[in-house]
């Protein structure tokens, strides 16, 4: 939940607490900017989607596309702690490369921020299993750094808890038909890859189990491998 009025300026991002009644209050404060790059291999990378998210509020998205310079320019923030990100590839469930950072916004001062989208040269062939069969449909998340998760709903902050602001950071996103999928130019680094298994439209990402494994990659390393066992899903109490 979020709210602005021109002028006034923005709240900050508020993560709704759950199914229960809340009174949440939302101060308008006054806005500011955030200057931006994103590269590839030193050049400028246009036509690019940069989105900025508050730390803490995973669902509220701010996004702009970079120009002919691959600049760009989002210049109603509100003061707050940001992972801001290049996307590369489709909407929805097609693969996704992206590169983020992590900026603090402060107020009555612009942030400045550099994206290095330059890709790799290993090529990362992930098998997902559950239950020691092959998932018929999975989604991978593979994410520089190491970290655990256990739900899909873990999967929207472990990615940007690593995330320092000094170096960006590759994720890289992709589904896994029969429980296998491949991850091409993806950077050396120690990852961490999580899969959910899906068997049909998705389910609350608090309930769909996730399982991860890490993965180290060597400097112009070709090909890597990884398996990823996906745990079943726990049994519903009695009554539900």
């Amino acid at each position: 939940m979020v709210a602005g009025k021109p002028v006034l300026g923005r709240s900050a991002s508020v993560r709704l607490p759950g199914p229960a009644s809340a009174v949440i209050d939302l101060v308008l404060t006054a806005t500011t900017g955030l200057d931006g790059k994103v590269t590839r291999g030193g050049a400028p990378l246009a036509d690019t989607v940069v989105i900025a998210t508050p730390m803490g509020a995973a669902a509220s998205n701010f996004f702009v596309i970079s120009g002919p310079d691959g600049g760009f320019v989002l210049d109603a923030l509100a003061p707050d702690t940001y992972v801001v990100l290049a996307m590369l590839g489709g909407g929805g469930s097609q693969p996704k490369d992206m590169f983020a950072r992590r900026v603090e916004v402060v107020a009555g001062a612009r942030a400045r921020v550099e994206l290095d989208a330059t890709p790799g040269a290993t090529e990362l062939a992930i098998r997902v299993t559950r239950g020691g069969a092959p998932a018929t449909m999975a989604m991978v998340l593979a994410f520089e750094g190491r970290a655990t998760a256990a739900t899909m709903e873990d999967l929207r902050d472990p990615s940007r808890a690593l995330i320092s602001g000094d170096d960006t950071v590759a994720m890289y996103m992709r589904m896994a038909p029969g429980g296998q999928t491949r991850i091409a130019g993806m950077r050396a680094g120690v990852y961490t890859a999580c899969a959910a298994a899906l068997a049909g439209p998705p389910d609350d990402p608090a309930t769909v189990p996730v399982g991860c494994a890490t993965v180290e990659l060597a400097a112009g390393q070709a090909s890597a491998q990884v398996a990823v066992d996906v745990p079943a899903p726990s049994a519903p109490a009695p009554g539900e």
